[in-house]
């Protein structure tokens, strides 16, 4: 996982959709990076994200200037797609897990610079076979919960934490571990499945 890189808001393409209160709405791109199994794992815990991310919001952002709806746009890629955005954005040729490109992040803080009627968060994207070829639990349960954990600390780049000292780097992982089995608990009463292993800092 690596400290994310910068785009601007002019790259994103908002996904509009009106609702009463702060409300987080994940739009997961068509492609499935080469691993259809991973994009169907990722499919099933979006509309829990979603219900765990608006609180998560809330708790972090001025809720005087959050807008209704905030989107974060999510995108599967394969190892040839992610090692093209990895060396373009940080200069590292070779694919990685995780990179989030974070709009709000304003000196490690959470900052919306003017009101929105839709709040584009940023983009989190995932290389499906380079976590696979990485994970501690290679069974399917394993994989699934990779992969919500590599969501999770993507969304919680875009909202303004990071890892550059050892501090943050403790902080940050407390909070990915109580997002993380926040969200597995709640798919598993969805779905009634509980996915196994221990969460990977």
């Amino acid at each position: 996982m690596s400290n994310p890189p910068k785009r601007t808001a002019e790259t994103k393409r908002p996904v509009y959709r009106r609702r009463r209160s702060v409300t987080v709405y994940i739009h997961l791109d068509d492609g499935d990076g080469g691993d259809p199994a991973a994009a169907a794992s990722v499919r099933k815990i979006l509309d829990a994200a979603c219900r765990l991310f608006d609180a998560t919001l809330k708790e972090v952002g001025d809720a005087g200037r959050l807008p209704p709806d905030a989107e974060i746009s999510l995108s599967l890629l394969t190892p040839d797609e992610m090692e093209e955005e990895n060396e373009k954005y940080r200069g590292i040729a070779a694919p990685t897990d995780v990179l989030s490109f974070p709009l709000w992040e304003e000196d490690g803080r959470f900052v919306v610079a003017s009101p929105l009627p839709v709040l584009p968060l940023g983009d989190i994207l995932l290389c499906p076979a380079y976590i696979r070829q990485n994970v501690q639990d290679p069974t399917d349960e394993g994989m699934a919960r990779e992969l919500v954990l590599m969501v999770v600390h993507g969304f919680l780049h875009l909202i303004g934490w990071d890892h550059c000292t050892d501090e943050e780097t403790a902080r940050m992982a407390s909070e990915q571990t109580r997002l993380l089995d926040a969200l597995l608990e709640s798919t598993s009463r969805t779905t009634g499945e509980r996915p196994a292993g221990e969460a990977r800092s």
